[in-house]
């Protein structure tokens, strides 16, 4: 490794040691959305995503530090507008879709640069040391999944423990979902993404859910549900600041939305499923504006 790297390494240590960084305390959240319209929601929300890890059985142990593959998705998946076929999986714990570079084993808030960055736990991940990286599609058309797993991997130089973490792209609505078995390198400094980035980007909107912070709970975490994310697209098409994630019937149109006023027009202006509703008083099936 370059001398800056562990200059680097040796700097982060040193302050986060100072600060104390504490362990996990992720709690119950949700966010966004991003200038795209990405969403957020985490385990403890109603409705939110329920942890499981995927059987990922594609594996490699001969990654180095600093590596990456590409892989066939066996689907198109679609981030932030644009669709992909292919993702490149890096050793430090994100997904890319800008073909052959690692990016940075430094991690950093999103949006980074010019890439579409997937990063369930973006850290400085060492697969010299142990562990592997793991991928798999499964289901049938349209209703297939693809899982990114990293598997037991510690932390450059060394660490004491490793983590492992899965991420999940959804054909079927082009969803994200990321589910954390362990999330601690025995390391107070690193553990529970206290070094890491979770959140995903493009090279104009970023959504971040935690960036050198210890709130990622794992597997492992007493009273814990079992941890994971869940992030959804809603972009907002016509400006009007909903999308059909948040009750946008017509996304095509601004006068259309949950915030408008109902008017007396034959169109469900405010979206609540009922057309001129409060303009037929007697109830007998004809508004004021159909006769």
């Amino acid at each position: 490794m370059s001398t800056s790297k562990m200059v680097r390494v040796c700097i982060t240590l040193s302050t986060y040691l100072a600060c104390c960084v504490s362990a996990s305390g992720a709690r119950a959240a949700s966010g966004g959305p991003d200038g795209y319209g990405y969403y957020w929601v985490d385990s403890y929300e109603a409705g939110g995503p329920v942890y499981q890890l995927n059987n990922a059985n594609t594996c490699t142990n001969s990654m180095t530090d600093d590596d990456y593959l590409i892989v066939s998705l066996g689907f198109t998946f679609n981030f932030y507008g644009v669709d992909y076929t292919d993702v490149t999986i890096t050793s430090n714990g994100m997904l890319h879709f800008n073909g052959s570079t690692y990016i940075s084993w430094t991690n950093y808030s999103l949006p980074y640069s010019s890439y579409d960055i997937i990063a369930p736990f973006w850290d400085d991940l060492y697969p010299p040391d142990g562990g592997r990286v793991c991928y798999r599609t499964t289901g049938s058309s349209p209703n297939q999944v693809f899982t990114a797993e990293w598997e037991d991997l510690t932390h450059y130089p060394t660490s004491t423990g490793g983590v492992t973490v899965q991420a999940h792209l959804y054909e079927a609505d082009g969803s994200i979902e990321f589910h954390y078995e362990d999330t601690t390198f025995d390391d107070a400094a690193l553990d529970y993404g206290a070094s890491a980035t979770v959140g995903i980007g493009d090279p104009i909107d970023g959504l971040n859910i935690s960036v050198d912070t210890a709130d990622v709970e794992d597997n492992q975490t007493s009273g814990s549900p079992h941890y994971a994310i869940r992030i959804t697209s809603c972009a907002d098409v016509d400006g009007d600041g909903y999308g059909t994630c948040n009750g946008d019937c017509d996304d095509n149109d601004a006068n259309i939305n949950p915030g408008e006023t109902e008017t007396c027009n034959g169109i469900d202006d405010d979206c609540d499923g009922n057309i001129d509703n409060g303009f037929d008083v007697d109830g007998d099936g004809y508004t004021t504006c159909n006769g």
